[in-house]
């Protein structure tokens, strides 16, 4: 449907961010044309709150300026033009607070405090009414309205830390499987350093919601994803219902498109995890055509991660589209439409500093998997087999002796794919297998195919293909 090199370039999320440093004595002089400062404390014990976010709005609530408090909760913003604004202060798991008009004048310092209190939203207690709103803006208070205000704090700071210097460490990738088994046909990853803004971003909101998330170009169709900038635009809030949702456990902020909407366009959910902090996103599109409506392959995720300085980044990011399908005739003028073939890319912050300092902010803690694959029953070593683990841009392939090792990986359980031509030539699909990675480990991991008769069974029969070992995580030094 469309070039894997349209596809890169088709998506973007905001990988940024912003910390002020402060140092030093501040005087008018210092800090002309205007400046207002002050610290963010708690109301009742008075604790400085690092990392909250500080806002300079206009009349019109437009910010204006911005800033996260440092370790002493301590903000400096700078006024451009003397004028009347106030203040507002947010942070994850506190209330906003906001002050009355402050006149600032030129080269004139204000100082103003701000107070705020503990807000965090538990799983106790949260009443989930399964009622939906559409257009949350200036809608009165509900659970709904309250999930979504955690979200839009962590959301304003990750699209307002765009345009600062930091240097990111990426690493990303791009699959093309094959959609009945997940077997590769072809894929490529790289690393690269990232200065500066964002290294991948949306388009623009407007034209997102009024063209769609798939649109079509000279190559096929090109398969968009919000960033923050889009999930916090109005165009985004005036067109999409939300409601308040608890699965197995967790909270999430449900959302889909307005009755009416005729455009290409996506559903999903926000996720929260402890203290009511943004966890991550999934979304699946909507308007597909007939036959790729039912596919629950097509879609994507967002990961976010607050730094120890208070500033939230995507950490990682993976989107699903259809690579190449296949419409037969089924009866007269009906026609079926399948999916042969599925697109996977993908990426993710490895490593995050600021341009002025030599260690990390934030710094991915890494594990690995070796071990070694057998054919033939388990009696020969398999070379040239590949192994991938689903829905990321890990992948290696066996050695002559069968030897297999993935390093570098992000914790967490994911589902471990064997593919060989040896499975493809009697018509089987790969098979996957969970796994942990778990940090500053290697977990050792055996696998084994059946000989080549019981791969004909499975095929016919529908039995187990792949056999692995339990897995055994140790800490050998690696």
């Amino acid at each position: 449907m469309r070039s894997p090199g349209r596809v890169g370039r088709a998506w973007g999320l905001l990988l940024a961010l912003q910390v002020m440093a402060l140092g030093g004595g501040l005087s008018a002089q210092a800090v002309a044309p205007g400046t207002v400062l002050g610290r963010v404390l708690d109301q009742e014990t008075r604790d400085p709150l690092a990392g909250a976010f500080v806002s300079l709005l206009d009349s019109r609530g437009v910010r204006q300026a911005a800033v996260l408090t440092d370790e002493t909760g301590r903000y400096v913003l700078r006024v451009r033009e003397p004028g009347s604004y106030r203040l507002r202060a947010e942070r994850i798991g506190a209330e906003s607070a906001v002050t009355e008009f402050l006149s600032v004048g030129a080269g004139q310092v204000v100082v103003q405090d701000l107070l705020t209190r503990a807000s965090a939203v538990t799983l106790e207690g949260f009443e989930v009414t399964g009622e939906s709103r559409c257009d949350l803006r200036g809608a009165a208070a509900s659970s709904t309205v309250r999930l979504w205000e955690e979200a839009r704090k962590a959301l304003e700071v990750a699209e307002w830390v765009d345009d600062v210097g930091y240097l990111y460490d990426t690493r990303t990738f791009e699959r093309i499987v094959r959609a009945d088994g997940g077997s590769v046909i072809r894929e490529n990853s790289q690393r690269s350093l990232q200065a500066g803004k964002a290294a991948f971003r949306s388009l623009e909101a407007e034209r997102l919601l009024s063209e769609g998330f798939i649109q079509d170009d000279d190559e096929g169709k090109l398969y968009y994803a919000p960033d923050a900038s889009v999930l916090l635009s109005d165009e985004f809030l005036a067109t999409h219902c939300f409601r308040a949702v608890r699965e197995e456990g967790a909270l999430g902020l449900a959302f889909e498109p307005a009755p009416g909407r005729t455009v290409s366009d996506i559903e999903g959910t926000l996720w929260f995890g402890e203290g009511g902090a943004l966890d991550h996103l999934d979304f699946r599109y909507t308007g597909l055509p007939a036959g790729l409506r039912a596919s629950s392959q097509l879609g994507g995720e967002i990961h976010f991660h607050r730094l120890s300085e208070g500033a939230w980044i995507v950490r990682e990011w993976r989107i699903r589209m259809p690579r190449r399908t296949e419409v037969t005739e089924i009866r007269g003028s009906m026609t079926r439409m399948r999916i042969l073939e599925i697109q996977e890319v993908g990426g993710e912050v490895q490593s995050a500093r600021r341009a002025e300092r030599v260690e990390a902010v934030f710094d991915a803690r890494r594990g690995a998997l070796r071990g070694t694959a057998l054919g033939s029953g388990g009696l020969a070593a398999l070379s040239g087999a590949r192994l991938f683990l689903s829905g990321t841009g890990y992948s290696t392939v066996t050695a002559e002796d069968g030897t297999f090792f993935l390093a570098n990986v992000r914790p967490g359980v994911y589902d471990l794919v064997l593919d060989h031509p040896s499975i493809r030539s009697v018509g089987s699909a790969p098979r996957s297998v969970p796994v942990e990675v778990v940090a500053d480990s290697v977990g050792v991991v055996g696998v084994a195919l059946p000989g080549q008769e019981s791969l004909l069974d499975e095929r016919c029969q529908g039995e187990l293909l792949l056999e692995l070992t339990e897995p055994d995580f140790r800490d050998d030094g690696a």
